[in-house]
């Protein structure tokens, strides 16, 4: 009987923790303190959690399983970054230049991935039009 408690107990404390987490670092001179992170749905933006800065950090818990689209909106400077998540935790760092995203530094590797795709797909597309 104990064992069945034991392995119940067990068992809830791994549903209780968050399936993976989105991790967003921003330099000390970004302002927000805000970031809201959307699920996407076809045409629909799905608010899943607003988290507040905490070391110009931002840490998201997903609860459930994911596998597509997602986006990180900062509303005090109107800022949105997009990212795609494969279940899997999801890590960058956003270069910023007067309070607008320059950069995304994808440090995960399915993100990454994609960012390089995406890049070699548009210097085909300027080398074409040459």
């Amino acid at each position: 009987m104990k064992k069945i408690y034991t392995l119940s107990a067990v068992l809830a404390a791994f549903a209780l923790q968050a399936q993976f987490t989105i991790t967003i670092q921003t330099p000390a001179d970004f302002k927000d303190k805000d970031a809201i992170l959307y699920t996407l749905n076809g045409s629909k933006d799905i608010i899943v959690t607003k988290e507040q800065s905490k070391n110009n950090a931002w840490t998201f818990k997903y609860p459930g399983n994911y596998m597509g689209m997602m986006k990180v909106y900062f509303p005090g400077s109107n800022n949105t970054v997009s990212f795609i998540s494969e279940n899997k935790n999801v890590n960058f760092k956003l270069d910023i230049q007067n309070n607008k995203v320059k950069d995304v530094i994808y440090l995960d590797e399915a993100n990454n991935l994609m960012s390089k795709q995406q890049e070699g797909s548009q210097k085909k597309s300027l080398f074409c039009r040459l």
